[in-house]
């Protein structure tokens, strides 16, 4: 069923899928809270056979109270290029801590005129609209339009629990970074929002490593503070 569906989907699209752009790569960090090792993280890009390619991050608790819970989560989004524009296909995030698991999902109907979310309560539709991301596949499409030379603003329309969203960023500077590749020259990207509550987005992409990602904050004035820290790049 999985099989008829997608290439059902690769047919509404045929017209307008092009080659992708994004060679696949595979980027490794750690993750700190506060300043304090949690865990590591692994983000992989892969390029299909069927025309679709596959965006994951796996997230791994290994210290702390992260590692004695055994969290971890996976992030999960299928992606096509339609017109040249990443579009989203489908979206999973697999979350377990403890003994507890949840699953979030969006994905695009039979027919590809609505996506559908469903977090195993409540379900929600949102009417299909060309060039659709998630939160997860952000990160890509800002490397990919780092690339192109695009900025200096950075606007996507985003399915977030079954709504539809727009995410802006915009680029704020340059800035040498000290990292486990050593020092980096980097372009720093902050999300703008617009009621901040005290929360920033912040991500720094490497220059000389064709904008990889190597440093990703989630900074909050009350002190909860996430960090991702490049540990390698292929």
């Amino acid at each position: 069923m999985r099989r008829f569906v997608l290439g059902f989907l690769l047919l509404s699209f045929s017209a307008t899928v092009l080659a992708d752009s994004l060679d696949g790569f595979s980027y490794k960090f750690r993750l700190y809270r506060n300043g304090s090792a949690l865990g590591t993280a692994e983000m992989q890009y892969v390029l299909k056979d069927d025309g679709f390619s596959q965006f994951i991050t796996r997230t791994n608790g290994t210290d702390g109270v992260a590692s004695l819970a055994g969290a971890n989560v996976t992030e999960n989004s299928q992606l096509i290029r339609r017109n040249g524009e990443l579009e989203l296909v489908s979206g999973r995030i697999d979350t377990k801590v403890a003994w507890k698991t949840s699953t979030k999902s969006t994905a695009l109907q039979k027919g590809a005129k609505v996506y559908e979310y469903s977090d195993g309560k409540d379900r929600r539709q949102v009417p299909y609209a060309p060039g659709l991301l998630d939160q997860h596949s952000l990160t890509l499409a800002l490397l990919e339009d780092l690339r192109a030379g695009k900025g200096p603003q950075f606007v996507y329309k985003v399915l977030n629990k079954g709504r539809l969203e727009t995410y802006t960023f915009k680029r704020v500077g340059e800035q040498k970074l000290d990292t486990a590749l050593g020092k980096l020259d980097t372009v720093r990207i902050d999300r703008i929002r617009e009621s901040s509550d005290g929360r920033s987005t912040r991500i720094y992409f490497a220059k000389s490593l064709d904008y990889a990602p190597v440093l990703i904050q989630e900074l909050h004035s009350k002190g909860d503070n996430i960090e991702m820290r490049v540990l390698s790049v292929r």
